[in-house]
């Protein structure tokens, strides 16, 4: 398989790193934001 040379000539990222940063954003940092209020029902 020559993926690795496929993906890197189109520049499409291989690794998780984006991934796991939006997942970090969205699920832990954004409900913490100051003056935010959420319900139990609201974060599911």
């Amino acid at each position: 398989m020559r993926y690795h040379d496929e993906c890197q000539d189109r520049r499409v990222p291989l690794g998780s790193g984006i991934t796991e940063a939006v997942c970090k954003t969205i699920f832990t940092q954004r409900p913490m934001l100051c003056g935010t209020r959420w319900t139990e029902a609201g974060l599911r």
